[in-house]
């Protein structure tokens, strides 16, 4: 009968080559002319990482047989492949939703949308590149509601080390933000305009905007007993500021419903420091003034007074309406170091959903809503926009034309084969340095990962 000891390496040694088997198919998976083409990169930028995990747990293996310590050190060995499995697990599951035929044609257009709503910060950017985030279908009831630090969970494994709560500060550490949007939103496109503001929660983060949004914030608000509220804010009304300029009016309709309640809560709301929001009515003046900066005049005036035919105010003290405004004008305003630094972020080219824009989502709605293929509504952004504008108009006809089906279907002709919409395909010497960064990435933070894989060794 062969040792124990020598049972275990070999045991060890198979596990460690699942991982690169695993990563091998789906770089091979996302290749170009594959199922996963259009993640090609993301992927790339994961598994590197991973990699870089999965090599510092290697040189711990190796020198475990070079000092003949295998039996003592398994335990660890086998906590860390398992570590970086339950990360791995935690994004496959999200790509792996695109399997299904059903759930397919929404996830590409969603994934589309949040494409476009990034694209324009990547090319702004002058630093290294950053993925943009994946779309995956979750029981959350919004992700406006959804709590950053609670965006990232893993496999939870009760009695087990690497509790879903302590992964949270390792998986920020990833290249791929996550967006989850509700099941049921596959059946209600006009709801869509959400993955607008959770990819500005990655683009404020991917590119470090933070600080200088705080300090926009500051210029406004100096000298003002309010600021410290909304600093305390900024993440999210930042969020709300780049879904506005990114989809419109459709955005700022599309946040009045998911954030309408009971009218007698709303209007007696109170925002303080302790909470990541500011009201319901806050955020909607906010978005309401960036569609002013915009040129939507007439739309913010229409949607200001379908908002105030329930809300229209809040519980707060005299001066937060007004900071609304000044906040949004300090953000639209501020030249970003991380986006370029070339000028106002309202000025950022490509990003601001312009008239024309609307012009031609509202064509498209019109087409759909006549049972033909809105075919005016030629880019995501305004194919998204134009469900939002036939829900706005008639929401029983949305439903009883079934507009979310041909709608989808009319997504599926902008969607084309390679990679997203606009996107340059890199070079193969580009995908190489792209993941070997990523590695190396992932092997400088092994030290960190290692107290969450293995806290009791490790401590």
């Amino acid at each position: 009968m062969t040792s124990l000891s020598w049972r275990k390496e070999i045991g060890l040694e198979q596990k460690l080559k699942t991982l690169d088997d695993e990563f091998n198919q789906w770089v091979h998976l996302s290749a170009a002319n594959h199922a996963f083409e259009k993640h090609h990169t993301q992927v790339l930028a994961l598994t590197g990482h991973l990699k870089g995990l999965r090599r510092s747990t290697e040189k711990i293996f190796n020198d475990a047989r070079q000092h003949d310590t295998i039996l003592a050190d398994a335990g660890a060995t086998e906590a860390l492949i398992l570590g970086i499995r339950r990360i791995w697990e935690f994004f496959r599951s999200k790509l792996v939703q695109r399997f299904d035929c059903r759930l397919r044609p929404f996830l590409q257009l969603a994934d589309e949308l949040a494409w476009s709503c990034y694209e324009p910060a990547l090319a702004a950017a002058r630093s290294a590149r950053r993925e943009p985030p994946l779309v995956f279908l979750n029981g959350g009831l919004s992700p406006f509601a959804l709590s950053r630090d609670r965006a990232f969970r893993a496999e939870d494994v009760p009695g087990q080390p690497l509790a879903p709560e302590t992964y949270d500060v390792v998986l920020e550490h990833l290249p791929i933000a996550v967006i989850g949007v509700p099941w049921h939103q596959t059946a209600h496109l006009p709801d869509l305009p959400v993955v607008a503001h959770e990819t500005g929660h990655a683009v404020e983060q991917n590119f470090g905007l933070q600080d200088e949004v705080l300090k926009a914030l500051g210029r406004s608000l100096a000298g003002s007993a309010r600021r410290r509220d909304w600093e305390a804010w900024a993440d999210e009304s930042f969020a709300d500021l780049w879904g506005t300029l990114t989809l419109g009016p459709a955005f700022v309709s599309s946040l009045m419903d998911f954030v309408a309640d009971d009218p007698n809560k709303l209007n007696n709301e109170v925002s303080a420091a302790k909470d990541k929001y500011p009201t319901a009515d806050l955020r909607i003046r906010l978005c309401l003034r960036v569609l002013e900066r915009m040129g939507f005049d007439k739309a913010a005036e229409t949607l200001k007074t379908e908002w105030g035919r329930q809300y229209g105010r809040d519980g707060m003290p005299a001066g937060y309406a007004q900071d609304a405004v000044a906040v949004a004008d300090a953000v639209l305003d501020a030249s970003f170091s991380g986006l370029g630094g070339a000028g106002p972020l309202l000025d950022l080219p490509h990003l601001r959903f312009q008239a024309d824009d609307d012009n031609y989502a509202c064509k498209g709605a019109d087409e759909r809503g006549r049972g033909r293929p809105a075919e005016s509504a030629s880019t995501v952004r305004c194919l998204v926009t134009a469900a939002r504008h036939l829900y706005d108009q008639d929401p029983q006809a949305y439903v009883h034309k079934e507009c979310n089906k041909g709608l989808i279907c009319d997504a599926q002709g902008l969607i084309k084969p390679g990679t997203r919409a606009g996107e340059r395909e890199l070079k193969e010497a580009e995908k190489e340095n792209l993941a070997n960064l990523s590695e190396e990435a992932g092997s400088t933070w092994f030290a960190e990962f290692k107290k969450w894989a293995n806290p009791v060794a490790d401590g």
